[in-house]
């Protein structure tokens, strides 16, 4: 059915001149628009073109429509992955996402929704060239082998030099990487689009994309596009309809009840998307309309547009999604005050434009808060009502976590099997490493020194320790030595000037048994002592983690710094066989009624988590007290020559 297109899936050469029908215009998409395409495919018409023949039934033409609209979306599809080919799997950094093959998925099905090439184009370079820098690159901040040669640093460097260009660009196109990952750029880009859209705003609309433009440059341009384009809008008269009046004052303007998610005449006619870019399920438009008389028919000029989401109000923007004006204000507190609205909550595109509790002068604002304290914030709510499907619906969006649970410790923000698994989530190689050991996977040895480098003081101090602990066991050793090695033990006497005729095995003392290095004594006493050391430098490295986890990070940090507002301490418990992670509800509560256009906390948790903290300690304390070296003393005479014991 695919006959007119390449093997490459381009559109043959002269398809745009014969699109034009399709279009209603003259197509200057160069044959590369879905509907051009269709018309290659032949879809567009009485007949398949190209088969010399009219189409036979309606459904022949649909289920023809439907495979090439599907080869056509494959195809691009499968031309945007070949961006992210060569990207290896286990260095991609931290997410919250199974793999990279599902990370890579989502962030193309969120591309593909800006709809035109230079958009998304323009989205994946970004996404492509911060993943393969936090993969390869030694300044990236993600995850690296820390086996790494240098031969294959420099061999990774030439692939990305090859790919994304020369080193001296990979700081900045990292920052960009991080301004696109936040959800604030992805809400306001697609407020702009949608806005446009809806509204027609000729000027976002054919904005195309520089692929140099950084993100921040880009949403100022296009916030001074859809200024320029307000300044063109047409009257913004509604006709009346079939929504319902909640509230009717008697000035004759009334707050109108939207009973949908979004409303492309609300936003034509008040200069915003209508909720259009980003609704919710469960959303409700708020519409406060003032009567305006005109040829003896009345009509609405909306003023003010809330969102309204089972009882919290979201989104409350003006004209232009400015702020409301003070003249609104005694409107917006009769709506406060009825049992629509149960929260104020704000977020959405330029949550500082949101009406706030905090412009209404001292005195409306108390009587408000006496007739209803609820409405001072989440915490204010949840001390009255608890924690309601409204709280935990709150809670949920804004934490980032897949499932929540909620239990009376407090909030489940995450559960790990084992130490290694949390070391790894919140990429920190120290702990990783300390974990490795902790655990088993890596050998003790390497904590302590290992068995080849103990002294021979050492080893004197453990035989000390073993003669005064077992001086009847003691004595079995002085006579073994004294027999099997006595050409040694004359010959340390003679060297020490000591009378030979009068040497008999009590002679034998820790130091001479330890300087005599006999390999069956001194290498049974080194295990031990390297056991015991092992076991002491772990304790050290256990408690040092444990004082590094009881430190655990907080979401305060950042606001110590001068905003005000208290920590957000976590709490780790380890009781049982897994290391979960706790947040007290009522902090969570508090940390958004200090900041209400919060997002993922707990993305933002692990963000603020400071790696400075917990640095792998290569001074541990590696010397067992006497109680612990005696653990060893059977373990050391079950390798000494059974003659000796």
């Amino acid at each position: 059915m695919f006959t007119g297109f390449g093997q490459d899936g381009t559109p043959p050469s002269g398809i745009a001149q014969e699109c034009g029908p399709c279009h209603g215009r003259g197509c200057r998409c160069g044959g590369r628009c879905l509907e051009c395409r269709e018309h290659a495919a032949g879809l567009h018409g009485a007949g398949i073109q190209g088969s010399g023949r009219p189409a036979r039934t309606r459904f022949t033409r649909w289920r023809a429509r439907v495979e090439a609209r599907y080869r056509i979306v494959a195809s691009r599809r499968a031309r945007y992955l070949e961006m992210f080919k060569g990207l290896a799997e286990p260095a991609l950094p931290r997410q919250r996402l199974p793999s990279s093959k599902d990370l890579i998925k989502q962030v193309l099905d969120q591309a593909l929704t800006l709809e035109r090439e230079d958009r998304i184009m323009w989205y994946l370079r970004r996404w492509r060239d911060g993943l393969f820098l936090q993969a390869y690159w030694p300044g990236g901040a993600g995850k690296r082998d820390p086996d790494l040669t240098a031969q294959g640093l420099e061999t990774n460097l030439q692939l990305l030099k090859k790919r994304l260009g020369p080193e001296s660009t990979y700081p900045a196109k990292l920052n960009e990487f991080t301004a696109v990952q936040s959800q604030k750029f992805w809400r306001d880009l697609q407020h702009f689009l949608g806005n446009a859209k809806t509204n027609g705003f000729t000027g976002v609309l054919d904005f195309k994309f520089p692929p140099d433009m950084k993100p921040h440059d880009l949403l100022d341009h296009l916030k001074r596009l859809e200024g320029a384009d307000l300044e063109k809008s047409p009257a913004r008269l509604l006709e009346p309809d079939d929504d319902e009046r909640e509230i009717t004052f008697p000035d004759g303007w009334a707050w109108w009840r939207l009973d949908r998610a979004s409303c492309r005449q609300e936003g034509q006619a008040m200069r915003h998307c209508g909720n259009t870019a980003s609704p919710r399920a469960g959303d409700q438009i708020l519409s406060l309309r003032e009567p305006v008389k005109r040829g003896g028919k009345t009509f609405w000029k909306p003023h003010a547009t809330f969102i309204l989401n089972n009882g919290t109000l979201g989104e409350m923007k003006g004209y232009g999604n400015q702020k409301p004006g003070a003249k609104l204000h005694p409107y917006i507190v009769k709506l406060l005050e009825s049992d629509l609205v149960k929260m104020v909550n704000g977020g959405g595109y330029a949550p500082d434009q949101n009406f706030a509790l905090s412009d209404l002068t001292a005195g409306p604002r108390d009587e408000l808060l006496k007739r209803k304290p609820a409405l001072a914030g989440l915490l204010a709510y949840y001390k009255i009502h608890g924690a309601d499907d409204l709280i935990k619906t709150e809670l949920n969006d804004r934490l980032g976590t897949t499932k929540p649970v909620w239990t009376d410790h407090g909030l489940l923000l995450d559960e790990f099997t084992d130490l290694k698994s949390l070391a790894q989530a919140m990429n920190d190689d120290h702990l990783e490493n300390a974990a490795g050991f902790l655990e088993g996977d890596r050998d003790s040895d390497d904590l302590s020194g290992g068995y080849s480098d103990i002294p021979t003081y050492e080893v004197e101090a453990f035989y000390s320790q073993y003669q005064e602990a077992k001086p009847d066991h003691w004595k079995k050793i002085q006579a073994y030595v004294f027999q099997h090695h006595h050409d040694e033990i004359l010959q340390k006497a003679e060297d020490g000037g000591l009378d030979l005729d009068a040497l008999d095995a009590t002679d034998i003392d820790a130091q001479w048994l330890a300087e005599l290095d006999l390999g069956e004594f001194n290498g049974a006493a080194k295990s031990a002592i390297s056991d015991a050391m092992n076991q002491a430098a772990e304790r050290d490295l256990s408690r040092r983690v444990e004082h590094h986890l009881a430190q655990w990070p907080d979401l305060g940090r950042a606001r110590r710094s001068g905003r005000g507002g208290s920590p957000l301490s976590l709490d780790i418990d380890h009781s049982g066989p897994a290391y979960r992670i706790f947040a007290p509800v009522e902090a969570l509560l508090a940390e958004l009624d200090h900041d209400p256009h919060a997002s993922n906390l707990d993305d933002r948790v692990r963000d603020n988590y400071d790696q400075d903290k917990f640095h792998f300690p290569d001074n541990l304390d590696t010397s067992p007290d006497p109680k612990q070296l005696a653990e060893f003393f059977d373990w050391f005479e079950e390798n000494l020559p059974k003659e000796a014991v």
